[in-house]
């Protein structure tokens, strides 16, 4: 393995370790400062439990509501974020309450604390083993009985404790609303929501809160306030530009347009004349890999996803639909490779993560592979 390629896998590596470590201490940091204040109020976990899945049912239903109203006017809506558009709170939300019903004891024993200190040693996921929007849940539990027990004091006290910070914090972080939202459409009181958020920093529209395992989609590029943020939220493409260095080369209103289309058509360009306008800027990071059999760890892979009904073939960019980008951390064999990448596939993938991909399983994806320069 080469220096470059060494170079970006220690780079992904690395953030994975201390991503997941760093968001484990403040989760249980932000448990046993809730526990501290409940004791202190002489408030029962069970009762307030109770009242922790009744709110949960009112965030479902707002979070429904306000993914209705984007929806419906997203035509006229701007800027409408891609973190916005394709936010995840209903789900989470969602998963959250039913994770609570399941798991009543185990989120308020100290079991929860020992286990999350043996998870944050294990570089792999160990605790809820292929279910990794558990740690999102109890972040949202436990966030929601400090907003009912401390109200407005709640913003506060996160302050007071350094913790959910969005400017710092790897749990939480906010996306622009519309400028142009109209309140008067949306069916509850967005400015008085819990995940409605706004400090000297915001525009005057305000921002959507979201606790996050630190995969949005579109990641933070349009959201500016978040740029050199340590642990900011990521997609797979954003790590990427990130981890090679070629993010500074772009221009920051072109960012949000970049998409693993444009790596799918920097891969073809060398044998087509069709080229991504982004071209002459990765042609500076990577180049691609022809030979699947030259592909090692520290090499980036990507994919792209056709319609093979109408594109069996995989050459005509009409029918590429979707895709996705990533870090090789391991070679398993002549087809299949372990990888490092930001994903999200609620509830069993959500954050930076390893995963495996097998390219005989997958006919209707187009592989493509690059070495770092």
């Amino acid at each position: 393995m080469d220096i470059a390629n060494k170079s970006i896998l220690d780079v992904a590596r690395r953030e994975l370790i201390n991503r997941k470590s760093t968001s484990i201490d403040e989760v249980k940091q932000i448990i046993i400062l809730t526990k501290g204040i409940l004791k202190n109020l002489n408030i029962n976990y069970y009762d307030i439990f109770n009242d922790v899945l009744a709110d949960l049912n009112y965030d479902i239903h707002c979070s429904l509501q306000l993914n209705e109203y984007i929806f419906n006017f997203s035509s006229e809506l701007t800027p409408l974020t891609y973190p916005l558009k394709y936010n995840k709170n209903f789900e989470l939300l969602s998963g959250t309450l039913e994770f609570c019903k399941n798991y009543t004891y185990y989120l308020f024993s100290d079991q929860l604390i020992d286990d999350l200190n043996n998870e944050k040693i294990s570089i792999n996921r160990i605790l809820f083993k292929g279910f990794d929007s558990y740690l999102n849940y109890i972040k949202i539990f436990y966030f929601t009985i400090l907003h009912l027990v401390l109200k407005d004091k709640l913003k506060g006290f996160l302050y007071k404790n350094n913790i959910l910070n969005i400017t710092s914090s790897s749990n939480i972080q906010t996306t622009l609303l519309p400028k142009n939202l109209d309140h008067n459409k949306i069916k509850f009181k967005l400015k008085t929501w819990k995940y409605f958020y706004q400090d000297k920093f915001s525009q005057a529209q305000g921002e959507l809160l979201y606790l996050t395992n630190g995969y949005a989609f579109g990641g933070s590029n349009e959201d500016t306030r978040y740029t050199s943020k340590k642990f900011r939220a990521e997609d797979c493409l954003t790590s990427i530009l990130k981890w090679t260095d070629a993010e500074k080369d772009i221009n920051p209103n072109k960012l949000a347009e970049f998409s693993t289309l444009d790596i799918e058509k920097f891969y073809d360009s060398y044998n087509s004349q069709e080229k991504s306008e982004f071209h002459d800027i990765l042609s500076n990071y990577i180049t691609p890999i022809c030979n699947f059999d030259d592909v090692k760890a520290g090499d980036i892979f990507a994919y792209r996803e056709y319609d093979l009904q109408n594109d069996p073939t995989k050459i005509n960019y009409k029918y590429s639909l979707c895709g996705h980008i990533g870090v090789i951390s391991k070679m398993i064999d002549n087809y299949s490779f372990e990888n490092i990448s930001y994903s999200r596939k609620i509830p069993e993938i959500e954050g930076l993560v390893f995963s495996l991909e097998n390219t005989k399983t997958h006919p209707h994806k187009k592989y493509m592979f690059f070495r770092t320069l």
